[in-house]
């Protein structure tokens, strides 16, 4: 994925994290303003982050692309929820000698994310009915990374994709309309 393509696309993805700690923090006696303040402010820059990825599907012409290979890459939510854990274990995430280390951890997770190339679980996608799959382009053999909207993909498929983002894995998108998509509604 391109820099702010991508970095949009992962930071949004914490963006739940960010809203349980500001329900954490006005759980929290006494209550950190300043901390409720930030994590707020971090969960609207998550969602405005989803809205700029969503309006980014679409901004070039489709193109006609065979697809190999398919397979979801947004199931395997275990590694996604164990970030969670630390920010829920500790009582004050607001003692230094907590706070420290998890913004350390949460920072080294977020680079690796960035840096791998990673970033495929993404709760507000998922739940816009967004789907992120992994497959090949069917002449050069190159790993491509499609997001889906309407219909789960398998095996090799035939799709007109929209181009989100190119580089060393390409970023498209495909939206299944069953008007224009399926043959029988044709006559």
């Amino acid at each position: 994925m391109k820099g702010i393509y991508r970095f949009a696309f992962l930071f949004s993805s914490f963006g739940p994290l960010f809203f349980i700690m500001a329900v954490k923090t006005i759980l929290t006696r006494p209550i950190s303003n300043t901390g409720l303040i930030v994590f707020l402010v971090l969960f609207g820059f998550s969602l405005a982050g989803v809205v700029f990825v969503v309006h980014g599907l679409k901004r070039t012409t489709p193109q006609t692309h065979t697809l190999t290979d398919l397979k979801p890459r947004d199931t395997d939510i275990f590694p996604y929820l164990m970030t969670y854990i630390p920010s829920l274990i500790f009582k004050n995430v607001y003692d230094p000698d907590i706070g420290i280390p998890l913004v350390i951890l949460y920072a080294l997770i977020f680079l690796l994310y960035f840096k791998l190339d990673s970033p495929f679980l993404n709760p507000f996608l998922a739940a816009l009915g967004y789907r992120i799959f992994e497959a090949r382009m069917e002449k050069s053999k190159s790993p491509v990374i499609l997001i889906s909207k309407g219909r789960i993909l398998t095996g090799t498929e035939s799709l007109s994709l929209f181009e989100v983002a190119a580089s060393n894995t390409s970023i498209y998108y495909y939206e299944y309309i069953p008007e224009l998509n399926d043959s029988s509604s044709i006559r």
